[in-house]
């Protein structure tokens, strides 16, 4: 009667024991190469069964007199981290050893390199669409790194994690003009991010007020206005100028005029809808940082106040009362960190991708939503303001009334925006007692411009950093930590979306999307480079703005767009 086979390494091979026929014991394995069924001798005892099969399977078998033996598979892992975290960035280092502890190691991190086959490959469970890419990567890096111990290609276990995407096979090459958000669409984000629930500065207040009980905007004149999604609607239509609706916003909330007998939650009603506000009035402000600077949501989630202003022009506008058009600020914003997802949910503070330390010129007024062609910026505006005809009147100097008419005309007033929102930091900032001018510019200069809404968490600020980090980190007490960019991806969702439903404007890659399929803050990277494109600026220094690898992917990414910098009237130097 034959006897029951034995599994041996993990099951990759098994051995029968002796018999009359076979007085040996034998082993059964399955050709890698040709995948066939093939048995041999395996000697007089089982270990020596197992001997043979890991020869013949490739592992690696230690001498017994040196007593060395193979490494495990954790230990092969941080060997290969050692040996890839001078090539690769502080974020995507955090994110493999995130990935490799959450998926890998609790199957196979002990066991060791050379006693891992397909098998166990295949059962690591990894979920998510990104993770699937990241373990496929790990196990690759590893098995390459640990050849000498396994004499398999690394692939063999690498092709075990299977990936699947929605995805199509082959990203492209270049950025799709369907990915790129218009003027018209952009500028109406802006206008409704600064509309909801709060005054409109677009607005002339003589002719519209908000009226926070009724949570509405009651305007003495009417404006025309047409249906949605005909293609006709503009960014300063009513719709945009009075932002979210209250009740998309709060649709089991009552409005603050419905509970005004109960004055505990009369005041919370209200409280609730300035914060809300307030974040609002931000997603317009970063939503015009992307669409001006193309700066990525991390560099903008890292800016502080000392990214943008000298001392001595916070001193001028805030201790002296120098008027902002009087300013030497002209726009330009020191983008040298970021702030990004980390392992287990935590944030680090890293420099920005490529480890491009730049400055970013912030132009005074995006380009005309109506469009605008190569060199007619500022005779479009001219039109408007007359003494802009002259190229030596810098934009940045448009009074209050000057960048109210130019909006309404079609140009967003981004410097404008910009020194409100620095202008309400330095009022909300918390003060202690009677701090000296000194120690108000100071802790005005560390300022974030975005932080957190939770004032109350700890400055201290639940964030990785790495120890030699050149710049300083602390938050002054009481404003606010890093804000989770996912968070603010939330956020402005709500406005990109309402936006988007009105325009009948969706992103062409998620137009099919079983998720979300909306806009983001990266789509207006893309609007930022093409627009500079068309302006005519010369790619190496759309390329360092932007923090591009080189020009020569900017060329690649958007080179399509520089057709549109040539006019109807024929192209000409």
């Amino acid at each position: 009667m034959a006897r029951k086979s034995i599994k041996i390494l993990n099951g990759r091979a098994n051995a029968l024991p002796p018999t009359e026929r076979f007085p040996r014991w034998r082993v059964i394995w399955t050709d890698p190469v040709t995948g066939k069924r093939r048995q041999t001798s395996g000697g007089d005892s089982l270990d020596s069964a197992k001997a043979k099969a890991a020869e013949i399977l490739g592992d690696y078998v230690p001498d017994s007199e040196s007593g060395v033996r193979p490494p495990t598979f954790d230990e092969c892992f941080h060997s290969w981290m050692d040996a890839k975290k001078p090539q690769i960035a502080e974020q995507t280092a955090a994110n493999y050893v995130y990935v490799y502890q959450r998926f890998i190691k609790p199957e196979i991190g002990e066991q060791s390199i050379t006693a891992i086959g397909q098998r166990s490959i295949r059962a690591i469970q990894v979920s998510g669409v990104e993770f699937p890419i990241l373990v496929k990567r790990i196990i690759k890096g590893v098995f390459e790194q640990a050849e000498n111990w396994t004499h398999r290609p690394a692939d063999h276990y690498a092709d075990c994690i299977v990936i699947r995407s929605s995805r199509n096979e082959k990203r492209r090459d270049y950025v799709a003009r369907g990915d790129i958000p218009s003027s018209k669409l952009v500028a109406s984000f802006i206008i409704t991010a600064y509309g909801t629930l709060q005054q409109n500065p677009l607005d002339d207040p003589a002719v519209t007020v908000w009226n926070p009980e009724s949570a509405t905007h009651k305007r003495s004149a009417r404006r025309m206005s047409f249906a949605p999604g005909l293609g006709l609607t503009q960014p300063d239509d009513t719709c945009f100028r009075n932002g979210v609706p209250f009740e998309t916003i709060y649709p089991d909330y009552q409005k603050p005029e419905e509970i005004k007998d109960d004055a505990n939650r009369h005041a919370t009603r209200l409280a609730f809808m300035n914060r809300k506000a307030m974040i609002c009035r931000r997603v317009g402000l970063i939503t015009a940082l992307g669409a001006g600077g193309g700066l990525r949501i991390g560099e903008v989630l890292a800016l502080r106040v000392r990214h943008i202003l000298t001392r001595e022009q916070v001193a001028l506008r805030y201790q002296l009362g120098q008027p902002r058009e009087e300013s030497a600020w002209r726009g330009e914003t020191h983008v040298c960190e970021q702030i990004t997802r980390g392992g287990a949910g935590q944030m680090r503070l890293t420099t920005p991708k490529y480890d491009h330390d730049r400055i970013v010129h912030i132009p005074a007024f995006l380009p005309n939503w109506n469009g605008f062609g190569l060199g007619t910026h500022r005779t479009q505006i001219a039109g408007v303001i007359p003494r802009f005809a002259d190229p030596q009147v810098s934009l940045w100097t448009a009074t209050d009334e000057e960048a109210r008419t130019l909006w309404q005309a079609g140009f967003t007033p981004l410097g404008w925006l910009y020194w409100r929102h620095l202008d309400e930091l330095w009022t909300t900032m918390p003060r202690t007692g009677k701090p000296s001018m000194q120690e108000e510019i100071d802790a005005f200069m560390n300022l974030l411009l975005f932080p957190s809404v939770s004032r109350g968490i700890p400055s201290k600020s639940e964030f990785a950093i790495d120890p030699n980090w050149p710049y300083d980190a602390s938050i002054p007490e009481g404003t606010g930590g890093y804000q989770h960019p996912s968070n603010y991806m939330k956020q402005s969702a709500l406005i990109y979306d309402y936006v988007a439903q009105i325009h009948g404007e969706w992103p062409i890659n998620r137009v099919n999307s079983k998720t979300r399929k909306g806009w983001t803050h990266h789509s207006l990277r893309h609007y930022a480079a093409s627009s500079r494109i068309q302006a005519g600026v010369p790619l190496p220094i759309v390329a360092r703005e932007l923090g591009h690898k080189d020009a020569a992917f900017t060329l690649q990414r958007y080179g399509h767009m520089m057709a549109d910098a040539i006019p109807e009237t024929g192209f000409d130097y």
